[in-house]
């Protein structure tokens, strides 16, 4: 335990220390990150070799390659590699540095010339394309093939080698020996690093022929974006769909894990399904800056999914039962969606942790994993307490936080914020930039009021707002009222009255309307019964009576068959 507290010490003081320009200082990153630096050699954004400008002091440099010596030393050998890629970053040229990564740089970094796709000349016998109708991309680490047109493939190509410095940073623990790099930084020689085999991507040239060269091959084909075949070694999508760049995150992180591990079996085929598809979803919220990248984050889609269901929607699977399920089981449970949720809020949980504790034992229980010695009973044991204490820790990191928020805002693209049952307050909602893609946003049980509501129309998509047990009254409602994309509303719990439900009446598309607990009465039948799509309203514990109930379901039943 001592040799622990030393590490997790060690890794605050890092956090604690601003170094150089290319990642955020170290005192103003988010903690709900994993960050990882991107040394210009390993860059693809120009596909160019280019030294770069150091930002870090010959002192600097030297300081923090003392500090990846200190804790491969006390076997934190993922924060000391993924620190030696920092050093580089800022001290491009430091020696000590370029001695340990030098084989690794090799590996990494892409080849001086330009990514090219080159058709083919011959026959492609899987899926039946003849001499010209599919070309072909290498890159350093993929073999990239597809009906798709050149630029599709090349993108491609581009961003799962970003995805490929992640993976390996990220998981050096999971793939490399203990002791390698510890032996490395305390000696003279190199971290000794060998290209394999490259790992085939197939890109169909849309969504049609996706379903009609995997039909039968793959299951439920036609509602997937992407599917990896351990049997072929393949993972297969399809161009001209945005949507799909998580799959392609979430797909390839399968096929790096299993064939950079050399997995014989399917992984989790016994039990702890959950940690396949779990650390899977929990890469799709890489986000590549240029000179780093990073994974994570309290704004992930996934996390909100898996905030909401524990704080707004009661349900958390004990962890006890969900880590005793193998693939069948987990995949055919009718909660399958929640349990992916909870998938992924736990993967990111043992992920991003400033101590390196909890990355040390998702590493040994992903190794296990998919060497097919694992055991139920493993996370528990790795961390050291009781079943009970797991979820209490875990929940505690679900929380929606406000210092998490205040100067990072969410990513631009976001479509879901679940801020529920945190200390969200007005000031922190009224500073959120315009999210023109927010599609719901959960801010039940949270300090807000009024005030943080008046500004609702940055977020011009909203189709779901759930204010649940917070101070709004009847003053916002006109604010509300404004988003014309609304199709359900939670004001359950809330101030509002029966006339300040009128101004809600033009909302052309809200269909749920949830009023539960509230001081509605009789006299609002008539104003709800004007609603123009209301089909759902929740009125438990108001003051409506059954009478009152009835007639408003009769004059929508009228309204709906007109």
């Amino acid at each position: 335990m001592a040799t622990q507290v030393l590490c997790a010490s060690l890794l605050v003081a890092l956090f604690a220390n601003p170094l150089h320009a290319q990642l955020p200082a170290r005192d103003a990153r988010d903690a709900t990150r994993l960050y990882l630096a991107s040394p210009p050699l390993v860059s693809l954004a120009d596909e160019t070799s280019s030294a770069a400008e150091p930002t870090l002091t010959a002192d600097q440099a030297d300081s923090l390659f003392a500090d990846a010596q200190r804790l491969a030393e006390q076997g934190l050998e993922g924060p000391a590699y993924r620190l030696l890629f920092e050093v580089l970053a800022g001290a491009p040229e430091h020696a000590d540095t370029l001695r340990v990564l030098g084989p690794t740089l090799r590996v990494l970094r892409p080849d001086d010339e330009p990514l090219r796709a080159v058709a083919s000349r011959r026959p492609e016998r899987t899926f039946g394309w003849g001499a010209d109708e599919w070309r072909r991309v290498d890159s350093p680490h993929f073999t990239v093939i597809g009906s798709a047109s050149s630029e599709e493939l090349i993108a491609v190509a581009r961003r799962i080698e970003r995805l490929y410095l992640a993976w390996d940073q990220a998981f050096f623990e999971v793939w490399s020996p203990a002791g390698r790099l510890d032996r490395a930084l305390g000696g003279s020689g190199s971290l000794s690093r060998t290209n394999g085999r490259k790992h085939t991507v197939v890109l169909f040239a849309d969504r049609d022929e996706y379903r009609a060269k995997l039909r039968g091959v793959a299951p439920n084909i036609d509602a997937s974006l992407g599917y990896y075949a351990p049997t072929r070694r393949q993972a297969m999508f399809f161009a001209g769909d945005e949507a799909q760049t998580a799959a392609l995150l979430h797909e390839v992180t399968h096929q790096l894990f299993h064939e950079r591990l050399g997995a014989r079996g399917n992984a989790g085929d016994r039990s702890n399904f959950w940690l396949v598809e779990g650390i899977a979803t929990v890469m799709e919220s890489m986000e590549d800056h240029g000179d780093f990248l990073t994974i994570g984050g309290y704004d992930a889609e996934r996390l909100q999914y898996a905030r909401f269901n524990v704080f707004s929607g009661k349900v958390l699977i004990p962890f006890e039962d969900l880590v005793e399920l193998g693939q069948d089981s987990f995949q055919t449970d009718p909660d399958v969606r929640k349990m992916y949720s909870q998938a992924s809020g736990m993967a990111s949980w043992l992920l991003i942790d400033e101590s390196g504790e909890r990355p040390q034992v998702l590493a040994d229980l992903l190794r296990e994993l998919y060497a097919g010695r694992d055991a139920p009973e493993r996370l528990r044991e790795g961390l050291g307490m009781s079943w009970d204490e797991c979820v209490k820790q875990y929940v505690a990191y679900l929380r929606p936080l406000k210092s998490q928020v205040a100067g990072r805002p969410p990513r631009a693209d976001t479509t879901c914020l679940a801020f529920c049952y945190g200390d969200i307050d007005d000031a922190t909602l009224a500073a959120l930039p315009k999210l023109e893609q927010l599609d719901w946003l959960d801010l039940t049980s949270a300090p807000i009021s009024d005030r943080g509501l008046r500004e609702l129309d940055r977020f011009p998509a909203l189709r779901q707002l759930f204010l649940t047990g917070t101070a709004t009254t009847d003053e916002c409602l006109d604010e509300i009222a404004r988003i014309e994309s609304l199709e359900e509303l939670d004001l359950s719990a809330t101030r509002v009255s029966n006339a300040g439900l009128a101004k809600l009446a033009r909302l052309p598309n809200l269909a749920v309307l949830h009023l539960n607990d509230t001081a509605i009465d009789d006299s609002a039948v008539e104003t709800l019964a004007r609603f123009p799509a209301l089909n759902e309203i929740d009125l438990k514990g108001t003051r409506m009576t059954e009478a009152g109930a009835a007639r408003l379901e009769r004059l929508l039943s009228a309204r709906r068959r007109d």
